[in-house]
């Protein structure tokens, strides 16, 4: 593994067009989870060094699918908006347009990784030192030393957006644990093995304050698995003494962390049951408005509201409206449906969120050929698969596609995956 930049070479304006873009990615990636200026600031130098480089970038893309997808997309968008429910202002629903026009902006990350594997480390670094500065700038830091049992936290973020970014920190460290443990330099290895390991141990710890079941279930279900499978690719018999001493204290230490935290993990799993056992009994009318409950009675006002206006939906902008005026008054505080998969159809309707699928599978397809192409790593290849079925399996129970937070981490993840499809030619830098 380098840690050498790797700046381009080639003639002196286009390698400042190169440095500009990648410096944006770059600060894109840092200020994600540490400052959304700063984040948007990376944005827009990678948009300008885009237009600087117009020519050669238009050869490219006109050669995929991606143009059209973003026509398709944009045009849904457009109809949705002039079909919107007039229940909102026609701004509301422009805004909220654009948020989700947005999301195509993982091309740009995408675009500036230019197919090689250096980039996309230095930017999942920059983006988890952003991420850990962020929650340590948070002023929840301090609340944690005092903080009653069963109190949740979200250290700056809205509590199940800092579980599921934890998540996937823990879930990228772990599959990254072969290499960086075994980075040249004796004082290097023991610095980045500390810095690992006292990582792992604060994202376990932030991971039970939060408190989020849905995430909990996925890092129970992942983390073994992709574990597994590193290990597995790694071409290793077995783990050296050091490490599997280094496992152990993790796991006793973990345990610790568990031992203390028993009493609100058990809470937050039994405070359900009653409504589990009402949906498994088919007794719907009996499912209490607890965080289960509420979330079924919103997915079924949400089928109706969908069956009503499926093909263009009810507006960009409409959702929380929708909710504030229910015929449910149990779910009119809601701002959301709680579900992707519902919420984006009731916006833009099954047509609007067509592109989104689309373009979606094409990302996993996207990842999964330049596996096969070799121009992926292995642990790297687990590491942005992880990424993405975290985020889909996450939203399930969770509507944050308009947030910030959500785009981001799509954009960097998504742009990652979808890097080596648009520079085909890029040599390969896998190790």
């Amino acid at each position: 593994m380098t840690f050498a930049l790797p700046w381009p070479a080639g003639t002196d304006r286009r390698r400042w067009i190169e440095m500009t873009g990648f410096a944006g990615a770059c600060l894109f990636a840092f200020g994600a989870w540490a400052g959304i200026a700063l984040a948007n600031v990376g944005t827009t130098l990678m948009l300008l060094a885009l237009l600087g480089d117009g020519r050669r970038v238009w050869g490219v893309l006109r050669r995929s699918v991606w143009p059209w997808l973003l026509l398709a997309s944009l045009a849904t968008l457009a109809i949705s908006t002039w079909r919107a429910w007039p229940g909102v202002s026609a701004a509301l629903h422009v805004e909220d347009a654009g948020k989700l026009a947005r999301l195509w902006a993982f091309l740009l990350v995408a675009w500036w990784l230019g197919g090689d594997v250096r980039r996309i480390w230095w930017l999942l670094a920059l983006a988890l030192a952003g991420f850990a500065w962020g929650r340590f700038a948070s002023p929840d830091l301090r609340a944690v030393a005092t903080l009653p049992p069963g109190e949740r936290l979200g250290f700056g973020l809205p509590i199940l957006a800092f579980g599921q970014y934890a998540a996937m920190a823990l879930l990228g460290l772990g599959l990254a644990a072969p290499r960086l443990w075994r980075l040249r330099g004796g004082a290097l290895r023991i610095v980045m093995a500390a810095l690992w390991c006292a990582a792992v141990l604060l994202l376990v710890q932030g991971l039970l304050i939060a408190q989020a079941r849905a995430i909990w279930l996925l890092l129970a279900l992942l983390l073994p698995l992709l574990l597994w499978l590193g290990l597995r690719g790694s071409g290793r018999a077995a783990l050296s003494r050091r490490e599997l001493a280094v496992i152990a204290v993790l796991l006793l230490v973990g345990a610790g962390f568990l031992a203390r935290h028993f009493d609100a993990i058990v809470f937050r799993f039994a405070a359900e049951t009653a409504s589990f056992q009402a949906l498994l009994d088919g007794r719907i009318a009996d499912v209490d408005y607890g965080s289960v409950g509420m979330r079924v009675h919103a997915w079924l006002y949400g089928s109706d509201l969908l069956a009503a206006r499926p093909w263009f939906g009810w507006g960009p902008g409409a959702v929380r409206h929708l909710l504030e005026t229910a015929p449910d008054a149990g779910i009119r505080t809601l701002a959301d449906f709680h579900d992707l998969y519902l919420e984006l159809p009731i916006r833009i309707g099954l047509l609007g969120s067509l592109p989104f699928a689309i373009g979606t599978v094409v990302v996993f397809a996207a990842l999964q050929q330049a596996r096969r192409e070799r121009r992926l790593p292995r642990d790297l290849h687990l590491i942005l698969l992880a990424a993405l079925v975290l985020h889909f399996a996450a939203s399930v129970t969770n509507m944050r596609t308009l947030n910030f937070d959500w785009r981001f981490y799509w954009m960097l993840f998504a742009g990652a995956a979808t890097t080596f499809a648009l520079h085909p030619r890029a040599p390969s830098t896998s190790t």
